[in-house]
């Protein structure tokens, strides 16, 4: 690797890690996303945020001499080469959720976690016998014969995804179809040439780039679904508020109070209080975008109660208990 290639992945990779650590203070800040899927990006972005930093870390210890060095640097690569299956699996087990929430896909499940464990024994076995690579007597990284072999989990993993992809795509938005493909292809459009050339870091920056755009689909995905909602729940308030004045109500009120001015003065002063007060909280909640507590509720039923119990008189009797 030549000076040159060595700056232009540690720019890479120090760029990755300053925006996974702004991706996770986003999505810890963003009020729109689902739990679900903060959890999910705050997940992602800690792995690609240590995939990133390992190979930083491996890059600056490369060629120091002495046996901290190499055991150092024996653990960077080791979370160099699991990272990108872990965070197949973690997209993976994220779209399953998406997908099958009431876990139908049960089995694919257990096949990711496999093929994960799997991809982590032999990059175990890598560690002792030198399948994948070999750190030299000088603390330098050398592929190995079985280099390519690393490359055969997660394209199994790619495959798989794509599938579900496929087969599932009628339960998934547009926009989350369109994060799911960019987090599947792009990250293959890295590891082609990773795994014929030793130069620059092709899989972690199209990693970074593809989480990096999962999370601009899926958010603008979210958030417009957050306004829908908060518009169609207004909506829906409103039309509860005005189907509860019905015309003939208001009517019968006014009737009641009209009669009841020449019978008994102050019932009709009572009741127009009441009357007014169920109007003001009916008239409140229509434009209140929040849900209404339960003690303003409770009195907004209690006038409504009260004015009734003028019509019918001893028809109509209350009991409250709260």
């Amino acid at each position: 690797m030549t000076e040159w290639t060595r700056l232009l992945n540690l720019s890479i990779e120090l760029s990755g890690v300053i925006l996974c650590a702004m991706g996770m203070l986003l999505v810890i800040l963003s009020p729109n996303i689902q739990k679900q899927t903060a959890r999910y990006f705050l997940a992602l972005y800690s792995g690609i945020f240590l995939y990133a930093a390992s190979s930083v870390a491996g890059l600056l210890m490369r060629g120091e001499p002495g046996a901290n060095f190499r055991a150092a640097l024996s653990i960077t690569n080791y979370i160099e080469f699991l990272m990108p299956v872990v965070l197949l699996y973690v997209v993976t087990r994220y779209l399953l959720s998406i997908l099958a929430p009431d876990n139908e896909l049960r089995g694919m499940r257990i096949l990711f976690l496999a093929l994960l464990l799997i991809a982590a024994a032999l990059l175990t076995v890598s560690q002792f016998t030198g399948l994948y690579y070999r750190i030299d007597e000088n603390n330098l990284y050398q592929r190995q014969a079985g280099y390519p072999l690393s490359f055969a989990i997660p394209a199994l993993m790619i495959l798989a995804e794509l599938c579900l992809l496929i087969r599932y795509r009628d339960r998934l938005s547009k926009r989350e179809q369109i994060a799911f493909w960019i987090y599947t292809v792009v990250p293959v459009l890295g590891m082609i040439p990773q795994s014929i050339y030793y130069g620059p870091s092709f899989t972690i920056f199209a990693t970074i780039v593809a989480g990096l755009a999962m999370y601009v689909f899926i958010v603008i995905d979210q958030t417009e679904h957050y306004y829908k909602k908060r518009e169609e729940n207004a909506r829906q308030q409103a039309s509860i508020q005005v189907l509860q004045m019905r015309p003939h109500f208001i009517y019968n009120t006014m009737m009641s109070i009209y009669y009841l001015c020449q019978q008994d003065p102050k019932k009709a002063q009572q009741v127009t209080l009441d009357f007014t007060s169920y109007l003001r909280n009916n008239f409140t909640a229509i434009v209140k975008a929040d849900t209404i507590p339960f003690t303003e509720e409770l009195e907004h039923t209690r006038a409504y109660l009260a004015v009734e119990q003028v019509r019918f008189e001893d028809k109509l009797f209350l009991e409250m208990d709260t």
